[in-house]
Formats: structure tokens, C-alpha cells, sequence
């Protein structure tokens, strides 16, 4: 997953884009994740939540 490692990282101070998904596409990644990659389900899931639910968001606003 290269790709969504280079994007997230763009992401992070100093960020060069804001990323943004609707539940329809973060439910697709985890769904492929687990589908297309053999990623365990609850590893899938954590990873979901924690885009999803402020981690990602928490970084790009400085949070600590």
C-alpha cells in the first residue's frame, strides 16, 4: 500500500492537500483490504476507525 502511505504522508504538515472520503469509499478500501490483501478484519477496521474517526484529522490539525 504504498500509494496510500505517500498520500497520507502529503497529508501531514506540511500538508499538501486535505484528504477527504465518504463512508461508501472507506467502507470499499476496507472491504479490498481485507478481500484483495488478506488483512485481518479487525486490523482493517482499526485502520478504518482511525481515519475515520479523528486520527488522521486529529495530525493535519496539530493536535497532540
Amino acid at each position: 500500500m504504498p500509494l496510500a502511505d505517500t498520500l497520507l504522508r502529503m497529508a501531514e504538515a506540511p500538508r499538501h492537500y486535505l484528504p477527504k472520503w465518504s463512508h461508501m469509499v472507506m467502507d470499499e478500501a476496507t472491504r479490498n483490504l481485507i478481500d484483495k490483501w488478506s488483512m485481518e478484519p479487525e486490523k482493517a477496521q482499526r485502520r478504518e476507525e482511525e481515519l475515520r474517526f479523528g486520527g488522521i484529522e486529529q495530525r493535519l490539525r496539530g493536535a497532540k
